[in-house]
């Protein structure tokens, strides 16, 4: 497998640092041995190349660079608060930081569901911010794939229903809120309605103890019906800022 690999790392680069130093590295790592290798460094906010391999092969960076935002995110960033929240007696206040982790079906923050839960009211104050829901280069072709959920200031579930196949052969919806038709006959493993909330699966185009996620449409509304569901207490919706 062709693997391509290109690094763009803005810094301070000494003397020490050589492009036979950089292949050396290279030529060190098993797991770039089949791989064709592009590494360019270059100081920020300059148009020039410093060091690196392979410097004017024409490389297409894609899902690479994003790798490399990651971790720069991660060894640079500070954490952010999972909500903003104030507690009135037995009331929790809540408003969202953009946090995607409340039940994600594959890493949710239980430490937040169980602080929702331990409210007997929740105020759910949504955020004046409004956020465009796809993001550049979209296509229509995706709105029901997996890696096109809607954006929103509050992510529930990660934005998407998680149907599983079991054992059995039924059919496992979570969240189960929304209005789910069961068609044998049709042509594809699931179709949503473009602007609505209505899904429609075919169990027999889906593999044994297989999951598949489809994303849903995001709005308030959904947005308190999932804390409610998530909760099972009762949730207001305001468009006030906490106090």
């Amino acid at each position: 497998m062709r693997v391509l690999i290109f690094l763009l790392i803005g810094f301070n680069l000494n003397a020490q640092l050589s492009n036979n130093k950089i292949k050396k590295w290279i030529s060190s790592q098993d797991n770039l041995k089949n791989a064709y290798v592009s590494i360019a460094i270059k100081p920020l906010q300059k148009d020039r190349k410093i060091k690196g391999v392979n410097i004017n092969k024409y490389m297409t960076p894609a899902s690479n660079l994003k790798l490399l935002t990651v971790l720069a995110s991660i060894k640079s960033g500070d954490s952010i608060n999972s909500l903003k929240y104030k507690f009135v007696s037995d009331t929790l206040h809540i408003s969202p930081t953009g946090y995607p982790l409340l039940e994600h079906p594959l890493y949710p923050d239980q430490e937040l569901t169980n602080l929702l839960s331990s409210a007997n009211v929740i105020v759910y104050h949504n955020s004046p911010n409004q956020i465009e829901k796809y993001g550049p280069a979209w296509a229509w072709d995706d709105i029901i794939e997996y890696f096109s959920p809607e954006r929103n200031s509050f992510p529930v579930y990660g934005n998407v229903i998680m149907v599983t196949k079991s054992e059995n052969g039924k059919l496992k919806v979570k969240p189960d809120i929304f209005d789910i038709n069961i068609d044998s006959t049709f042509n594809q493993s699931h179709i949503r309605k473009e602007n609505k909330n209505l899904f429609t699966i075919n169990p027999l185009k889906i593999k044994l103890h297989d999951t598949i996620f489809i994303p849903y449409i995001v709005s308030d509304q959904t947005t308190n019906s999932l804390i409610k569901h998530i909760t099972e207490k009762e949730v207001i919706t305001e468009s006030s800022e906490i106090i």
